[in-house]
């Protein structure tokens, strides 16, 4: 058997097959099947948030595959390891990972209890069973390590001291960025509000130029915390950022940005291409 059939396309009001059909892949039926015997299907949870390499990465990270550590969640399996934000996370069992999707059959391959090292992703992790220790294989600082994890069970639903506000001696309220056609201003305790967030530093997006580099990759209420892995704490560290990574002779940028969509608040690194 190759797979378990689940669905067909059946476009608009046309009735019957025309001939898309979607399945489960037999290997993944295999593994969840036992545990829904048993009693129900429990899934690793390391606690971390994942972005995809691009060109722009690889090179600013110095690793040519991976998957990126873009947020570890507070009181996560990751968070009582060494594996830090802006790890680049690259193989399973010392076997290179090209994407995704190859991960996600590594680890739904694995069998209960086994070691491995891996390339991670929230998705793929979920399919290792909880109590399983993991060996990341990660790149930091450009140069390669191992951490080890002990898996948790993922959570049903995801679910301070006032911080010291940034002293911004920027003269004005708002910045604006040409070569990457946005506009940001500093951080105020209502967004940080909005973020539940109290801590939350960094500068909030009110402008993204429909024709610059930013769009589709910016928003509007994004927070960008860090620039080429700098802290931002106000608009003066912002403009000194950008300025530092003009010097630098690159061609783009790497962002670290907290963006809230609904009830959820999402981690991403992002990388713009410019032109100085």
């Amino acid at each position: 058997m190759i797979g378990i059939n689940v669905a067909i396309f059946s476009p608009g009001m046309v009735a019957g097959n025309v001939g898309i059909g979607f399945a489960i892949p037999s290997d993944t039926a295999r593994n969840v099947i036992p545990q829904l015997i048993q009693h129900k299907v429990k899934r690793g949870w390391l606690g971390i948030g994942i972005d995809d390499l691009t060109a722009n990465t690889r090179d600013f990270y110095g690793v040519d595959h991976g998957a990126l550590v873009a947020n570890i969640q507070e009181d996560s399996p990751a968070a009582d390891s060494d594996l830090q934000v802006e790890d680049v996370i690259t193989a399973v069992d010392g076997k290179p990972i090209k994407d995704t999707w190859e991960l996600q059959q590594a680890i739904g391959n694995t069998p209960p209890g086994t070691t491995v090292e891996l390339t991670v992703v929230q998705q793929a992790i979920g399919n290792t069973p909880p109590g399983t220790t993991v060996e990341l294989t990660v790149v930091r600082n450009k140069k390669e390590r191992t951490v080890r994890v002990t898996l948790g069970e993922m959570p049903a639903r995801y679910a301070g001291l006032e911080p010291e506000e940034a002293k911004e001696e920027h003269p004005a309220n708002a910045s604006a960025s040409t070569a990457l056609g946005v506009t940001v201003r500093r951080l105020t305790n209502q967004d940080r509000d909005q973020f539940n967030d109290r801590q939350l530093a960094g500068v909030v997006v009110t402008d993204v130029d429909a024709s610059g580099p930013a769009y589709s990759k910016l928003a509007e209420g994004d927070v960008i915390s860090k620039v080429n892995q700098t802290p931002i704490r106000g608009l003066n560290d912002w403009e000194n950022a950008l300025e530092a990574a003009r010097k630098s002779g690159k061609s783009y940028v790497v962002l670290r940005v907290i963006r809230k969509i609904g009830d959820e608040v999402v981690h991403r690194i992002v990388d713009i291409s410019v032109e100085w």
